[in-house]
Order: structure tokens, then C-alpha cells, then sequence
């Protein structure tokens, strides 16, 4: 197994995109990110349960334990959203590893993605999530669904989910799920079940 420095950001990124990166996505509507696993072509039988697991394997075949992807192409609020994204598992599990955010508790990858977990792990701001990803994006529509509390409530919420990053101010008393984070959310759900 090759080790790279947890920090080195650069050799990661190079050993993933070695690993995944095979052809480029030919589809304009894809939203783009630098570490987007590229679409691959549609190939062998239709039935087959693990298309999307195949693919992976064959992308990261370099990669000693392997890679995750998550893909989605959804309608939901906004209009249309097709998105994917690998991380090769190495990377993910190295996350807790970086001396510089154990001294600084508060930053580094970790802690966002803990802060990110721990904003959806409300029932009432997931439901508000999912309600704004589903369409509902005035937040006096949201004050009104049943079990979210009071105008008060409604915005301390989205003032958390907002800093966390799964909402953004949409204008005029509104807000959206970004784009980059509705499929993201919608797997962390289906995750849950």
C-alpha cells in the first residue's frame, strides 16, 4: 500500500483522479466539481442490480481498499440536479487523522462534517430540508407545516442549516437547498433507512 500524508492534499487528489477519472463527463447539465467521477457509458445488462458498483470497481480497481460513490439525478424544488462524487475510502478514513484539527478541535474536515451531520440530525430541520428540497421555500410556508414550532424556531433552524451549508437564502423571505447538496442530502436519508 502507497502512503500518502493524510494533509497532502495535492498526492490525494492526484491518486484519486489516476484511480477514478477514466473519461470525461459528456452530459453539459452535470454540475461540475473538481472531484466529480466522471459518467461513465451505458454498458452490459440493464437488469444488472450493481451497475453503478461495477463502474466503481472498474475506476478504482488502482485503489488498495477501494473508493465510495454516491450519484443522483433528481427533480426536486429547484428543478433538475444530476450530481456524483467519489472519495477513495483511504481518504475518508484518514479524516480523523489530521494533527492540526485535533489541536484545533473546531476546524478541519472533521468537524464539518460533523457540524453537517449534526444539523440534520434534528427531526424538525430535516423536515425542514426535505420540505425545502421538496418545494416549500417561504419560510412563512415552513412556520406553518405541522410540528415546527414557532416563527422563531423556524428561523433559528434555518439559521443552523443555512451555517452548516444545506440551505442558502434564496431572496425575499426564501430559501433553497444548493444544488450541490440536494443529492448529498437525499443520500443521507436513504442512508438512514
Amino acid at each position: 500500500m502507497t502512503t500518502i500524508d493524510p494533509g497532502d492534499l495535492e498526492a490525494r487528489l492526484a491518486r484519486l483522479e489516476a484511480a477514478v477519472f477514466a473519461q470525461p463527463a459528456d452530459d453539459d447539465t452535470t454540475t461540475e466539481r473538481p472531484d466529480d467521477v466522471a459518467s461513465a457509458p451505458a454498458t452490459g445488462d440493464a437488469d444488472d442490480t450493481f451497475w453503478a458498483l461495477r463502474g466503481l470497481e472498474q475506476r478504482t480497481a488502482a485503489l488498495e481498499h477501494g473508493a465510495v460513490l454516491f450519484t443522483g439525478s433528481v427533480v426536486a424544488g429547484g428543478g433538475p440536479v444530476q450530481w456524483q462524487y467519489a472519495r477513495a475510502t483511504d481518504d475518508l478514513l484518514a479524516l480523523g487523522d489530521d494533527p492540526d484539527a485535533a489541536e484545533s478541535a473546531g476546524s478541519g474536515p472533521l468537524a464539518t462534517a460533523a457540524s453537517r451531520l449534526a444539523a440534520i440530525g434534528s427531526p424538525v430541520r430535516l423536515q425542514l430540508l426535505l420540505a425545502v428540497a421538496d418545494g416549500t421555500s417561504a419560510l412563512a410556508d415552513l412556520g406553518e407545516l405541522d410540528g415546527i414550532g414557532t416563527t422563531g424556531q423556524v428561523y433559528h433552524h434555518v439559521r443552523v442549516l443555512t451555517a452548516a451549508g444545506w440551505l442558502q437564502p434564496a431572496g425575499r423571505g426564501r430559501v433553497a437547498v444548493p444544488p450541490m447538496r440536494l443529492v448529498p442530502l437525499l443520500v443521507a436519508v436513504a442512508a438512514m433507512e
